[in-house]
């Protein structure tokens, strides 16, 4: 699309408006166990969905969020929501890269402890939960830099542990090296077996190695560097894991995406099955540096053509500073994923995840694929409930906001059903039915709003679009520099409501601020009752800010957390009576007391 040099590009998908949510607590419920009510007419099958407010009293028109996977497949360990963060696995902090396995009845964590000497420690526990207790050295760096990045396998042949892990040379190149024990604790050295090869894309680094035995064969999957901190992705086999290794002839493998969070380099691969599947856990980064590491989730059916997730990265910058390498461990069909974490300084932390988890709803494959025959209604099981489908990737999963008449206050729960398995039904999702106030731009109009600029100086020439393909409206400035607008509804809300937009920016050149709000009067944006959520050079910090009179007062400020202005976030506002909230992709930020006017709600930017 053809602009004037905009000052600024905001696109939003979805403006919303919702009640206040309490907490619930939900489960399903097998449709078998789902008994004593009325069935939807055409459809085959349903799970019952119990909500159980935390709240005190009657709940009335409140929207719950619900996730339908079509499969419960490998996309699992890519549902962030599906983990719980067990926290931190050790005490004491500056050591990562950790790796766990059961032997006998215990279990051992090895880990790179950098801060300290540079050495492989390791750690045990009787359980995988923890605690963990320290233990010592495991590999000595002897006369290297440092010793990281341990695996640790078994041979089934002959009872022995083999570790493979990395070595800092003191010629500036890494090299997989190895060693062996009869019991987890004394370990012997045996030497490099896989080495940097000159004009190779492995010429400075092999490392962060991950063995695994397919089919009888043994892989060796490690990141390899050219010299430029462009690492990448391949692997090398063996019939026996005292080698020789043989490098794959198509190495890399898996390399850097083409922009995002993983553009930069790929590394610290962690391989393992499920579901007749191979799943790799990867690190990623969009700088040469480490500063933005994250984690991500493939898959593959040949260990050579790999897919990303959809919903990568899973873990980083939006919970830490960054997030590094680590394993993924599985026993009894629980998966326990253990990670460096950044927060300043370095330690490992646990999530857990399990295929059953109960805030997850599977069709096992007999919804529609695109999500088209989904319903939701009342516990009579007939009587049809308001949704939204806020988000889908067809075959996999779909979001949906779904308007619950009421909650009794007691029991404060109630039953509400799923239904899904009719192949001709077609999506009924309506934002508008199922909250106070809905706009997602598609209708192409502006006639529910006020458009206007605010800001800088003439001509304000604010500009109001939509991308029909992408589904978004794009606000723009044509005048001159430090300029603002702001859209604006033509219905008053007071306090009691979350108010949410979803925004990203066009041009990461031009420090934005600004975010879904709700201002008290319709004529000028700075007046009494005006609140915001304000995020100046929101690459640095984020703001909570109220204007009154022309002078804006700071609520809450956090002056480290960093968003990336243009990628997709959702912002939202949560005006209580007298104390309002900012949320950032759902996660309370700020908060502050502030005492709200009846205002118009919108979305501003400067």
């Amino acid at each position: 699309m053809k602009r004037a040099k905009p000052i600024l590009a905001v696109w939003l998908i979805a403006f919303l408006v919702l009640p206040i949510l309490p907490l619930f607590n939900v489960s399903y419920v097998p449709m078998a166990q789902a008994q004593g009510a009325g069935w939807l007419s055409g459809w085959s099958y349903r799970k019952s969905h119990e909500i159980v407010g935390t709240t005190a009293g009657e709940q009335t028109d409140y929207q719950i969020k619900i996730k339908v996977r079509r499969h419960n497949d490998w996309r699992i360990f890519g549902d962030r929501e599906g983990y719980t963060d067990e926290g931190d696995c050790l005490p004491f902090t500056g050591w990562g890269e950790p790796f766990v396995i059961k032997i006998g009845s215990t279990y051992f964590m090895y880990f790179h402890y950098g801060s300290y000497d540079g050495n492989i420690h390791y750690a045990t526990s009787s359980s995988p939960y923890g605690p963990w207790e320290h233990q010592g050295v495991a590999i000595d760096k002897g006369s290297d830099n440092y010793v990281s990045m341990p695996c640790v396998v078994q041979n089934p042949d002959t009872g022995v542990y083999y570790m493979f892990y990395e070595r800092s040379d003191t010629d500036g190149k890494n090299y997989i090296a190895y060693a062996t024990s009869t019991d987890g604790i004394n370990w012997t050295k045996q030497g490099d077996v896989l080495s940097p090869e000159a004009g190779k894309w492995d010429a400075t680094v092999c490392g962060g190695p991950c063995v695994v035995n397919i089919n009888g064969t043994w892989y060796l999957f490690y990141h390899g560097q050219p010299g430029d901190a462009t690492d990448k992705i391949g692997f090398a086999t063996s019939s026996s894991l005292d080698g020789p290794w043989t490098k794959y002839a198509g190495n890399p493998v898996f390399t850097p995406s083409g922009s995002g969070w993983d553009s930069y380099k790929v590394g610290a691969p962690e391989i393992f099955e499920y579901g007749g599947k191979y799943v790799m856990m990867y690190v990623g980064n969009d700088h040469s540096d480490y500063e933005n590491e994250e984690i991500g989730f493939a898959v593959s059916t040949d260990l050579i053509s790999w897919s990303r997730h959809s919903l990568n990265p899973v873990f980083g910058m939006r919970e830490f500073e960054r997030a590094g390498a680590g394993c993924v461990y599985q026993e009894n069909g629980t998966y326990y994923v253990y990670l460096t974490v950044i927060e300043t300084p370095a330690r490992g932390r646990l999530f857990v995840t399990k295929p059953d988890y109960a805030g997850r709803m599977t069709t096992e494959g007999k919804c529609r694929s695109d999500f088209g025959d989904i319903r939701f209604t009342s516990d009579d099981g007939q009587t049809l409930l308001d949704y939204w489908t806020e988000e889908k990737v067809d075959d996999d999963y779909a979001g949906f906001w779904v308007k619950v008449s009421s909650i009794p206050a007691s029991p404060n729960e109630v039953t509400i059903y799923v239904y899904y398995g009719k192949s001709d039904a077609t999506s009924e999702s309506s934002g508008a039915d199922t909250f106070p106030f809905f706009d997602d731009f598609s209708a192409n109009t502006i006639s529910e709003y006020s458009l206007s600029g605010w800001k800088g100086p003439s001509p304000r020439t604010p500009s109001m679009s939509w991308d029909d393909v992408n589904g978004y409206a794009v606000l723009e400035m044509l005048g001159g520099e430090g300029q603002g607008l702001a859209v604006r509804s033509g219905t008053s809300f007071g306090a009691g409501y979350i108010i949410e937009a979803r925004i990203k920016g066009s041009d990461t050149s031009i420090n934005e601020q600004g975010g879904p709000a709700i201002k008290g009067s319709i004529n000028d944006l700075i007046a009494k009752g005006t609140n915001w959520v304000d995020l100046p050079d929101r690459d640095k910090y984020i703001e909570l800010k109220y204007a009154s009179g022309g002078s804006a007062t700071t609520i809450g400020i956090n002056p480290t957390y960093g968003l990336s202005w243009t990628s997709w976030h959702i912002y939202g506002l949560a005006v209580l009576s007298n104390n309002v909230k900012m949320y950032v992709d759902r996660i309370e930020e700020l908060s502050g007391d502030f005492t709200m006017e009846n205002g118009e709600v919108g979305v501003f930017v400067a």
